[in-house]
């Protein structure tokens, strides 16, 4: 783990995970350590002793959104906080009286368990899956999975997966004539799909491509046996 966090995405939208909360408070028991998150990922740990100099020395960059500590919330760590994009503060203990902005939200081991806690984590998680169904409407099948996999929606996820070897499988059509309602797959007499032509050589690109998206993490292993299975009439 580094000092300054990765630079390969931004987090426009805090992530909240009562359970990663509470397993990242876990494995940091009795330590007088804090964590500070990119999402629910741990980007960077060390000793609480540290986290003055790391935030005066502006170490804490754009990237860094969460914070997870064995301690307690405290004023100056408040002040120091708010001149970063950081908006979740997970502690061990109870929380001294602070004033911070309506932006940041404090969370103790205790709190995780109240049922406002739960109710943000279920809003939180009915947004995404708003966004993702419009991803899926954009056609954006990526970026549909990606969401439902974070959500461990693995009904929608297996879904959106079917969806993304359909539309393979519709690429694959090859075309003799002028006409192709691809809205609705219409096929006319002039197009040939190639599951009909060489039913061998066809099995084996599709095989081919179930392999490739199982490697990709596209699918499971056991979503992977069941295509197959499909593919093979068995």
């Amino acid at each position: 783990m580094g000092w300054f966090g990765s630079k390969d995405t931004v987090t426009t939208d805090v992530e909240f995970s009562r359970d990663s909360f509470l397993e990242h408070l876990n494995d940091l028991q009795g330590t007088r350590k804090f964590r500070l998150l990119e999402g629910l990922k741990a980007v960077v740990e060390g000793p609480i002793a540290n986290l003055r100099q790391i935030f005066t020395e502006g170490k804490v960059t754009k990237y860094i959104d969460g914070i997870v500590m064995d301690g307690i919330a405290t004023q100056p760590l408040i002040d120091f906080v708010i001149q970063t994009n950081i908006n979740a503060i997970v502690v061990s203990g109870k929380s001294m009286s602070v004033q911070k902005p309506n932006d940041i939200v404090v969370l103790t081991q205790t709190s995780l368990d109240s049922p406002e806690v739960r109710e943000m984590e279920n809003n939180r998680n009915n947004r995404l899956e708003i966004i993702a169904r419009e991803k899926e409407e954009h056609l954006d099948y990526e970026g549909a999975l990606e969401i439902w996999v974070k959500l461990g929606n693995n009904k929608e996820a297996k879904r959106i997966r079917q969806k993304m070897m359909d539309e393979k499988k519709v690429e694959q059509t090859v075309v003799h004539g002028d006409y192709v309602d691809d809205r609705d797959t219409i096929v006319k007499d002039s197009v040939i799909n190639r599951s009909n032509v060489g039913g061998g050589s066809s099995k084996m690109q599709e095989l081919k491509e179930l392999k490739e998206m199982f490697d990709s993490g596209f699918i499971s292993k056991e979503e992977m046996e069941d295509m197959k299975k499909e593919i093979l009439g068995k």
